[in-house]
Protein backbone atom coordinates (compact mmCIF):
# COMPACT_ATOMS: atom_id res chain seq x y z
CA UNK A 1 0.00 0.00 0.00
CA UNK A 2 1.20 3.41 -0.84
CA UNK A 3 0.41 6.55 1.05
CA UNK A 4 -1.85 8.87 -0.84
CA UNK A 5 -0.30 12.23 -1.55
CA UNK A 6 -2.24 15.50 -1.41
CA UNK A 7 -2.66 17.79 -4.39
CA UNK A 8 0.53 19.36 -5.63
CA UNK A 9 1.10 23.03 -5.08
CA UNK A 10 0.51 24.98 -8.26
CA UNK A 11 3.56 26.56 -9.82
CA UNK A 12 3.93 30.34 -9.96
CA UNK A 13 3.22 30.30 -13.69
CA UNK A 14 -0.04 28.38 -13.19
CA UNK A 15 -1.18 30.76 -10.43
CA UNK A 16 -0.45 33.83 -12.57
CA UNK A 17 -2.30 32.26 -15.51
CA UNK A 18 -5.33 31.48 -13.34
CA UNK A 19 -5.36 35.01 -11.88
CA UNK A 20 -5.12 36.61 -15.32
CA UNK A 21 -7.96 34.42 -16.56
CA UNK A 22 -10.22 35.54 -13.70
CA UNK A 23 -9.22 39.16 -14.27
CA UNK A 24 -10.16 38.91 -17.95
CA UNK A 25 -13.48 37.25 -17.08
CA UNK A 26 -14.26 40.02 -14.56
CA UNK A 27 -13.29 42.73 -17.05
CA UNK A 28 -15.50 41.13 -19.68
CA UNK A 29 -18.45 41.08 -17.24
CA UNK A 30 -17.96 44.75 -16.40
CA UNK A 31 -18.13 45.67 -20.08
CA UNK A 32 -21.36 43.75 -20.72
CA UNK A 33 -24.46 45.91 -20.89
CA UNK A 34 -26.81 43.44 -19.08
CA UNK A 35 -24.42 43.35 -16.11
CA UNK A 36 -24.27 47.16 -16.03
CA UNK A 37 -28.08 47.35 -16.15
CA UNK A 38 -28.35 44.95 -13.20
CA UNK A 39 -25.88 46.99 -11.14
CA UNK A 40 -27.77 50.21 -11.88
CA UNK A 41 -31.12 48.57 -11.09
CA UNK A 42 -29.71 47.28 -7.80
CA UNK A 43 -28.47 50.75 -6.84
CA UNK A 44 -31.87 52.30 -7.63
CA UNK A 45 -33.67 49.60 -5.62
CA UNK A 46 -31.35 50.12 -2.64
CA UNK A 47 -31.98 53.88 -2.73
CA UNK A 48 -35.74 53.31 -2.94
CA UNK A 49 -35.71 50.95 0.04
CA UNK A 50 -33.69 53.45 2.07
CA UNK A 51 -36.22 56.18 1.20
CA UNK A 52 -39.12 53.94 2.23
CA UNK A 53 -37.46 53.26 5.57
CA UNK A 54 -36.99 56.98 6.19
CA UNK A 55 -40.63 57.70 5.26
CA UNK A 56 -41.80 54.98 7.63
CA UNK A 57 -39.74 56.40 10.47
CA UNK A 58 -41.06 59.91 9.82
CA UNK A 59 -44.63 58.61 9.71
CA UNK A 60 -44.17 56.78 13.03
CA UNK A 61 -42.76 59.88 14.72
CA UNK A 62 -45.68 61.96 13.43
CA UNK A 63 -48.10 59.31 14.71
CA UNK A 64 -46.43 59.39 18.14
CA UNK A 65 -46.59 63.20 18.24
CA UNK A 66 -50.31 63.08 17.44
CA UNK A 67 -50.82 60.49 20.19
CA UNK A 68 -49.01 62.66 22.74
CA UNK A 69 -51.08 65.66 21.64
CA UNK A 70 -54.29 63.67 22.20
CA UNK A 71 -53.03 62.66 25.64
CA UNK A 72 -52.34 66.28 26.48
CA UNK A 73 -55.83 67.29 25.33
CA UNK A 74 -57.32 64.57 27.53
CA UNK A 75 -55.21 65.77 30.44
CA UNK A 76 -56.37 69.35 29.88
CA UNK A 77 -59.95 68.14 29.90
CA UNK A 78 -59.25 66.27 33.13
CA UNK A 79 -57.65 69.39 34.60
CA UNK A 80 -60.72 71.47 33.74
CA UNK A 81 -62.95 68.92 35.41
CA UNK A 82 -60.55 68.60 38.30
CA UNK A 83 -60.40 72.38 38.70
CA UNK A 84 -63.97 72.20 39.74
CA UNK A 85 -63.21 69.30 42.09
CA UNK A 86 -60.10 70.73 43.79
CA UNK A 87 -56.30 70.90 43.80
CA UNK A 88 -55.77 67.19 44.60
CA UNK A 89 -57.60 66.15 41.47
CA UNK A 90 -55.51 68.56 39.36
CA UNK A 91 -52.30 67.05 40.73
CA UNK A 92 -53.53 63.52 40.02
CA UNK A 93 -54.54 64.39 36.44
CA UNK A 94 -51.11 65.94 35.80
CA UNK A 95 -49.35 62.80 37.08
CA UNK A 96 -51.50 60.56 34.89
CA UNK A 97 -50.72 62.68 31.82
CA UNK A 98 -46.98 62.70 32.54
CA UNK A 99 -46.98 58.93 33.04
CA UNK A 100 -48.87 58.37 29.78
CA UNK A 101 -46.49 60.60 27.81
CA UNK A 102 -43.46 58.86 29.32
CA UNK A 103 -44.89 55.43 28.53
CA UNK A 104 -45.68 56.40 24.92
CA UNK A 105 -42.19 57.82 24.45
CA UNK A 106 -40.55 54.67 25.83
CA UNK A 107 -42.66 52.48 23.53
CA UNK A 108 -41.75 54.57 20.49
CA UNK A 109 -38.06 54.52 21.36
CA UNK A 110 -38.21 50.76 21.91
CA UNK A 111 -39.82 50.22 18.50
CA UNK A 112 -37.29 52.49 16.79
CA UNK A 113 -34.31 50.71 18.36
CA UNK A 114 -35.64 47.26 17.41
CA UNK A 115 -35.94 48.27 13.77
CA UNK A 116 -32.42 49.34 13.36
Amino acid sequence: MTARQGPRKASREQRVTRQMTWLLVAAGMLRRRPFQEKVILGAIAAAALAGMGKESQTRNLARMAAYVKRLDQRALGAVKVAGEAGADAVEKATEVSADAVEKATEQAIGKATRRG
